[in-house]
Formats: structure tokens, C-alpha cells, sequence
């Protein structure tokens, strides 16, 4: 099995690399499945980070937030290495996690990297269950 880096649809650009990361990781923990080199894999799943939306959650003025979430959405395919065919519909997966603004820019932008992160891991370890209940 190869997983392909998952494409990257959105402005958070390390976001495609840690999914591909974390699903590596998942696939690497479980003795059931064996990752290799794209050109040696019978099944290669492509995914794709489809969308990426933030809003406010909580105020303390109609115009400050003190509170905002961050979903994400990626899409997903298992495809035959030898054919290039679909084994499986493929789907798509959707998370939203909360956190908290900052004191300042920097400070909210590490806060909603971590977010990221946890939904990075999230959304991998869903898949990797998605996918081990198919193939």
C-alpha cells in the first residue's frame, strides 16, 4: 500500500503534509497493512484537502472574538496501483475543532495550528479505520 501526499486545496500549506504524516503513521502502527514505494504497491489512496473554513465562536464585542473553530474537509480514494480504477468510492470526511484567539497575531496563528494538527490526526486515525473496514 502507498499513500500518495494528499493534494492541498487551501492557504494552510503544511495542512496536506501533516494528513499525509499522520495517515502514514496510522498504517505504520498496525501490522495488518504493509506501506511501500508507489512503483512496488498493489493499492494507493490519494486524498486531497478539499476546504478549509474558520469562523467566530464566542464574543466579547459583536466585532472581537475571543473564540473561533477551524473545520476542514479532505477528500479520499482507494485506487488499484495496476489499473488506475477505483476500488472504492472514495468519500469525503469533515471535522471541526475549536480554539481560543490570541493576545496577538502570532499567538492565535499557533493556537489554530494546533488545531490543525489535532484535526490532522483525527481525521487520519477516521480514515485509516474507513479504509481498514474496506480493504
Amino acid at each position: 500500500m502507498y499513500i500518495e501526499p494528499f493534494e492541498n486545496n487551501s492557504n494552510e500549506l503544511l495542512l496536506g503534509a501533516w494528513i499525509t504524516e499522520d495517515l502514514r503513521h496510522e498504517f505504520l502502527r498496525s501490522s495488518r497493512f504493509v506501506l511501500t514505494s508507489r512503483d512496488q504497491a498493489h493499492v494507493i489512496i490519494k486524498g486531497k484537502v478539499e476546504e478549509v473554513e474558520t469562523k467566530g465562536l464566542s464574543y466579547v464585542r459583536y466585532d472581537r472574538a475571543i473564540e473561533r473553530s477551524v473545520k476542514v474537509k479532505i477528500s479520499f480514494d482507494l485506487i488499484d496501483a495496476a489499473t488506475g480504477q477505483s476500488l472504492w468510492g472514495g468519500g469525503e470526511l469533515e471535522r471541526e475543532e475549536a480554539f481560543s484567539v490570541g493576545t496577538d497575531v502570532m499567538k492565535t496563528q499557533g493556537l489554530l495550528n494546533e488545531a490543525l494538527r489535532k484535526l490532522s490526526q483525527d481525521l487520519s486515525e477516521i480514515l485509516y479505520h474507513r479504509l481498514e473496514g474496506v480493504y
